[in-house]
């Protein structure tokens, strides 16, 4: 009997540790950024010269920048890297 409650305030105990993290986070925040979740038609990679309707991109536009319908990609002498929907090639 009395190893059965050593063992239950033990992981009592142990669950409070191990959820410390989950405590110190504070979704709302606003003075932390998050990251931005991958979503299709996000721009991923650039290389060299690439544009969409004609507006050139930058190393900064990956990860903000998302293709609508519609929209076209260019590259001249570069590569980009688009994200797909899951099963698309």
């Amino acid at each position: 009997m009395r190893q059965s409650r050593l063992i239950g305030i033990a992981g009592v105990f142990l669950a409070a540790a191990l959820s410390v993290p989950a405590w110190a986070t504070d979704p709302a925040d606003p003075g932390k950024t998050k990251a931005n979740p991958a979503r299709p038609g996000s721009l991923n990679y650039i290389e060299g010269q690439v544009s969409i309707e004609g507006q050139n991109l930058g190393p900064e536009a990956i990860g903000k920048t998302e293709l609508k319908p519609g929209q076209s990609l260019e590259t001249q002498a570069g590569k980009a890297e688009l994200l797909l929907t899951p099963g698309v090639f």
